[in-house]
């Protein structure tokens, strides 16, 4: 929560860039703006640094950091991917040339800041200042950076930017989707959102309340947190893996009772395909639904046993059927960071504008020119939107969009 600051005040370029697209009228990809407003929000609480990557078209002259040109330059190599590209030879070693150049300027991204660190570190003043980057956290204790103290906090740094900017920018675009499609939702989401935190929409209003009441605000929004949840569900933005070690008898049981020991084998967890499954979660398994999260809206670290119950015995999905960050030891490091980002920036936008999709994924119209509905509440679709692999999972044509201020 101490991170809040930071990610309000790059919540306010996301909003201006969003005023901007709104008054001109243009069709915009969506994933451009979310990707680049996690970028900033990754350099400033990760590395305490600016990235610049909103500032194209709000500042004259301004120009990205070194660091982030240096990031989506290494992203560059892995756009357009597919079995064949990432057999070829001159592909790989474009993708290890730019790797290493990224490698570089964030080893001395650290190194700089480990260096800040040492001639502002007075009697432990800074180890306790409120508000410190994650590699300040990682570094308090250091008194040299050795090489291997560079590399594994590298490593870590490297993550973060990566899966940190992916995972939030995916999640608010399909939210965004969903969100325009769903007006019951969106309206029961809007009156949360007046109740917690006031009638007003004004940016600055809606960032000084949060700054406010922090925490206790951000808890009080459960239908937010249900709508992120039901997102990620339906659109987690990667897989995961396990192998056993060999020799350690690990096995898998299939609901016939049957088992195989799977030590030495890698094994895939498609969580797209677990998120919807209906033996699990109905009928509607593919249908954007909110409110099947209601009373187990935690999107957070703590996790339910396999299969509780709520306070009227009935039973609840089970934990591990919801997994985009996945569990346990390996669960994702930053998803309370993740989660914090997300409910922010909803909370900032869905009732200060009106998101229309262009192009595929569009609302089917009826002789009226008026978006159709479907029994389930929401617009029916001239055709279905989907993701393609870009590393991660993301929305095929950039989520495509034209934005209005709403009255």
């Amino acid at each position: 929560m101490t991170l809040l600051p930071k990610i309000l005040g790059k919540t306010q370029l996301f909003l201006k860039k969003l005023d901007l697209a709104a008054l001109s009228g243009e069709v915009i990809t969506m994933n451009g703006l979310c990707t680049d407003l996690t970028f900033d929000i990754m350099g400033t609480v990760v590395l305490d640094m600016d990235l610049n990557a909103q500032l194209t078209g709000l500042v004259s002259g301004a120009r990205e950091d070194s660091l982030l040109k240096s990031i989506k330059y290494t992203l560059e190599s892995f756009e357009n991917a597919d079995p064949i590209s990432d057999l070829n030879p001159l592909v790989l070693y474009q993708r290890r040339r730019r790797g290493k150049l990224f490698d570089a300027a964030v080893k001395e991204a650290i190194k700089r800041k480990f260096g800040e660190m040492k001639a502002n570190h007075q009697d432990g003043e800074y180890s306790t200042q409120k508000g410190r980057s994650i590699v300040a956290l990682a570094m308090q204790n250091l008194n040299v950076l050795t090489p291997a103290a560079l590399d594994e906090t590298a490593d870590q740094v490297k993550s973060f930017l990566f899966a940190g900017h992916d995972t939030t920018s995916t999640t608010l675009q399909w939210a965004f989707y969903e969100l325009s499609r769903s007006p019951q939702a969106l309206q029961k989401l809007c009156n949360e959102l007046d109740e917690v935190l006031g009638p007003c929409t004004d940016p600055k209003f809606i960032a000084d309340m949060l700054l406010a009441r922090g925490e206790e605000a951000l808890q009080r929004l459960t239908y937010l947190s249900a709508v992120i949840k039901e997102i990620l569900r339906l659109y987690p933005p990667a897989g995961s893996a396990r192998m056993a070690p060999r020799g350690s008898g690990f096995k898998i049981r299939a609901e016939d009772g049957r088992e195989w020991c799977i030590d030495g084998v890698a094994f895939y967890i498609c969580h797209f395909i677990i998120g919807r499954d209906p033996k699990v979660f109905g009928p509607d398994a593919e249908i954007f639904t909110p409110d099947r999260w209601l009373g187990d809206a935690d999107t957070g670290e703590k996790t339910n046993s396999d299969m509780c119950e709520d306070e009227k015995g009935a039973k609840k999905v089970p934990a591990s059927a919801w997994r985009p960050y996945e569990r346990g030891q390996r669960s994702c490091i930053g998803q309370e960071l993740a989660n914090l980002e997300a409910r922010v920036i909803l909370a900032s936008t869905v009732r200060r504008y009106q998101f229309h999709k262009v192009g595929m994924g569009g609302p089917l119209l009826g002789a009226d020119r008026m978006p159709m509905m479907n029994e389930k509440g929401q617009y029916v679709v001239v055709d279905e939107l989907v993701n393609r692999r870009q590393i991660t999972a993301k929305p095929i044509d950039g989520m495509t969009m034209r934005i209005t201020l709403k009255s």
